[in-house]
């Protein structure tokens, strides 16, 4: 995926009840803090992901309730 790649369609989960986001394949990196953090689950079953950049990223989302002009 390249950033002017318009044609690709992604999944994004909207989800109000987290304290945290992530950036998945359908975000672009805008910035880079330069720094990384380690990510654990809710419970000792999920497995901890390590040295996660933290970035200010940005999508798009099409609401489909929404009309355009």
């Amino acid at each position: 995926m390249t950033p002017s790649d318009y044609q690709a369609q992604y999944r994004a989960k909207m989800d109000t009840r987290v304290d945290t986001i992530y950036a998945g394949a359908a975000f672009l990196m805008l910035e880079d803090t330069g720094r990384i953090c380690n990510v654990g689950g809710f419970h000792n079953q999920m497995q901890r992901i390590e040295d996660v950049p933290i970035a200010t990223c940005a999508t798009a989302y099409d609401h489909p309730g929404l009309q355009r002009p």
